[in-house]
């Protein structure tokens, strides 16, 4: 191979890098994959050079554009330390792993969920006024609701459902500021009861599916408690009680 191909592959390179810095500024992070061969004919040296864009994780957060600076995550208590040690695991994960862990899902929720490939992703939700929390109020689980910082889906490659994704009806989408503004995420960030309305119901429940295996603890900002509850003894993580009743129901 000539020194002039070599020095054409380190040129192009160079400007690849550079290529993929000046994208960090668009909406979608998008890098630069660069392939390089080498054509010969009689007498002549020539280099194909192909470039492939790919999508990658949302640099930008789009929904601090909505006031949306916090995402929420259930955790029966008896899986909290594990969860902060760790993180927060898809179910695959965890069931790959074999933990030992609480499981208060409902089953046929589950199911459903399963055969829409959603235990691929960590599901959180943007409003915990939902029906997931009241299930849990009512049952009697002992749970937490844990509040991580939002800015983690510029870390992840992130989806989100316009409500309970496990729905049959229930339309995902990437996450995109267009998608957000599409699915009325500020009636669904700001409503606290759905009483009776079957369609409101499903719709306080719509998640940011977060595609990975595990999510990193430190995005987890701190933990809520219902309030009458005691303090969780031996946590480092910040504890704080939901005395506005804002995340957990008054039943």
């Amino acid at each position: 191979m000539s020194e002039g191909f070599i020095e054409i592959v380190k040129i192009m390179s160079a400007l690849v890098g550079r290529a993929t810095l000046s994208c960090k500024k668009m909406e979608s992070l998008t890098y630069i994959r660069l392939m390089v061969s080498r054509l010969s004919s009689p007498g002549v040296e020539s280099v194909l050079i192909t470039l492939e864009v790919v999508n990658m994780v949302t640099v930008e957060n789009p929904l601090l554009e909505h006031g949306v600076k916090y995402l929420y995550y259930l955790a029966p208590v008896k899986n909290l330390r594990s969860i902060l040690r760790h993180g927060i695991m898809t179910k695959n994960v965890v069931e790959a792993r074999k933990l030992d862990y609480i499981d208060c899902s409902d089953r046929e929720v589950q199911a459903l969920r399963r055969e829409k490939s959603l235990h691929n992703y960590v599901p959180l939700f943007l409003n915990t006024r939902n029906a997931m929390t009241y299930r849990y109020q009512q049952s009697g689980v002992d749970f937490v609701i844990l509040r991580l910082l939002s800015d983690l889906v510029t870390d992840y490659t992130c989806k989100v459902s316009d409500r309970i994704a496990a729905c049959r009806e229930a339309i995902i989408m990437d996450l995109t500021a267009k998608a957000l503004v599409t699915f009325g995420v500020r009636e669904i960030i700001t409503v606290k009861n759905f009483y009776a309305n079957h369609d409101l119901k499903q719709r306080l429940g719509a998640e940011i599916l977060v595609h990975t295996d595990i999510i990193d603890s430190k995005w987890i900002e701190s933990v809520f408690l219902a309030p009458g509850r005691s303090r969780i003894r031996d946590l480092s993580i910040k504890q704080l009680y939901d005395n506005a009743w804002n995340l957990y129901f008054y039943v």
